[in-house]
């Protein structure tokens, strides 16, 4: 693949739209190639805290690392840190073949918003799948919802 600031990004024919493909994913020989992911993974392996300096200072930065982190543990990514320009399906995905009902994403969106205390609307989380956007549009987003109130709830974060 290529350097650690490279974004994360799947190639053109994945997810397949075809119905063969489709029929067929995951299938070796039949289906698409998967190979990419292991290059995604190594990609990915090889960024560190010095990617988080394309990432803004203060709220988007700590937004970034606490989602990175989610991530991480949730889909199995090898670090927590991801760049504004990657893909945000792609990062939401995980670094290898799995099924999309996979509930990884969404057990580290409810840890995301506890961590960073922001009152999610309901609907809020499946507008990001709809579409493709960055991570750091998504990050913004995350970002401009409103704080909660209230006490925190103290639970277990393995990320911590």
């Amino acid at each position: 693949m290529g350097s650690s600031s490279d974004t994360l990004k799947w190639p053109a024919h994945f997810p397949p739209t075809g119905r063969r493909e489709r029929f067929f994913i995951g299938v070796r020989w039949l289906g698409p190639d998967l190979s990419f992911f292991k290059g995604l993974r190594q990609l990915q392996s090889q960024r560190d805290e010095r990617s988080l300096t394309a990432w803004p200072e203060g709220e988007r930065r700590n937004a970034a690392i606490v989602i990175g982190r989610a991530l991480q543990i949730a889909v199995r990514w090898p670090t927590p840190y991801f760049l504004p320009g990657d893909s945000l399906n792609t990062a939401a995905y995980g670094p290898r073949f799995q099924s999309i009902d996979d509930l990884g994403w969404d057990i580290a969106l409810v840890a995301v918003a506890e961590e960073l205390r922001r009152e999610v609307p309901k609907g809020f989380w499946q507008q990001f799948t709809c579409h493709d956007m960055s991570f750091g549009e998504f990050v913004a987003a995350v970002v401009a919802l409103p704080r909660a109130t209230g006490q925190p709830k103290r639970r277990w974060r393995p990320w911590r």
